[in-house]
């Protein structure tokens, strides 16, 4: 009886490389663009410009002063029919909204990036406003 054995070689197949998730074309612009930081700078330094011709011509013009403007919304306003109190004499004050007016989400956007097509998630939100103080940098020019 004649025997023999012949050795085939195995080759293992590599997985497939897993293709890096890539980042939302606004969220490129916003956190990566010169261009991005620019307009957020010209924009506060339009905003600082405004603020002092204001106070230069209220200064000028005592009469002015009738003139403010607020933002803060009346109790039961709603965006639909928005109502703001009247200033009165409390003291000058400039509102912002925080986040990407004052301050870039980076941790945030990072990690949202990260889950792309992951729905909205607003226990996520809340851990991330508690937590993530240390993953968010200053708007530029803010």
């Amino acid at each position: 009886m004649v025997s023999a054995c012949t050795t085939v070689s195995q080759t293992t197949v590599a997985p497939a490389p897993v293709a890096p998730a890539t980042v939302p074309p606004a969220m490129q612009f916003l956190y990566g663009s010169g261009e991005a930081a620019a307009l957020d700078r010209q924009a506060y330094n339009t905003l600082v410009d405004a603020v002092r011709r204001r106070l230069a011509s209220e200064k000028a013009d005592p009469k002015a002063l009738s003139d403010r403007t607020s933002a803060v919304l009346r109790p039961g306003s709603t965006l639909d029919q928005p109502e703001t109190l009247p200033c009165g004499d409390r003291p000058r004050a400039v509102v912002f909204d925080v986040d990407e007016t004052l301050l870039l989400n980076l941790g945030f956007e990072y990690d949202d990036a990260t889950h792309p097509g992951a729905p909205y998630d607003e226990a996520h939100w809340l851990q991330w406003e508690q937590a993530g103080v240390d993953r968010v940098a200053a708007v530029p020019g803010a």
